[in-house]
């Protein structure tokens, strides 16, 4: 049962698949990036009109779930709290025939278990534990330290400026 949240799945900028539309009903979306990508050349990269959609949304949120990637900091500088997906999903296939736990334990994710700034789900289960935590708002004040601290650590700068500024920096 969603409630009173609506639920936005925005797909791999490079998924280019129809796996998600299965799910759509009235409390969900699905949100495709807009993103430049020459399959010959393999160059990507975002559009202006994406990073201007993204961080909105990220900016509105009250939660991100994810696998382990960039998109987690991301989500830590707008001071939303993550989980990340640890456990393979049906119909969702990972480069190389890896698993969704390679991510996890992925050396670019290092310090983000170490400094503890997301919840880790490694089943459907733990996933609807996770978010009933979050969005219950316990143990909301814990996360938010560890993640003040990771944010400063790693990128040097006043961290409670972050989120309004990077707003501003990607609407300028």
């Amino acid at each position: 049962q969603v409630g009173d949240y609506k639920i936005i799945i925005r797909k791999n900028p490079m998924d280019y698949t129809d796996n998600w539309d299965t799910l759509k009903c009235e409390d969900l979306e699905i949100n495709n990036p807009k993103w430049f990508w020459d399959k010959a050349q393999n160059i990507n990269f975002t559009l202006k009109e994406d990073l201007e959609e993204y961080f909105s949304l990220l900016y509105y949120s009250d939660l991100c779930v994810n696998i382990p990637s960039s998109v987690t900091i991301e989500a830590a500088i707008m001071q939303l709290p993550v989980i990340n997906l640890c456990f393979d999903q049906p119909g969702v296939d990972v480069i190389n025939n890896g698993k969704v736990v390679d991510f996890w334990n992925a050396s670019f994710n290092k310090a983000v278990k170490n400094n503890r700034i997301v919840y880790p789900a490694f089943s459907y289960t733990e996933l609807v534990n996770c978010m009933r935590i979050i969005l219950n708002k316990n143990e909301i004040d814990s996360l938010e330290y560890a993640r003040k601290q990771f944010l400063g650590q790693i990128l040097h700068y006043p961290v409670d400026e972050l989120k309004d500024r990077s707003v501003s920096f990607i609407l300028n």
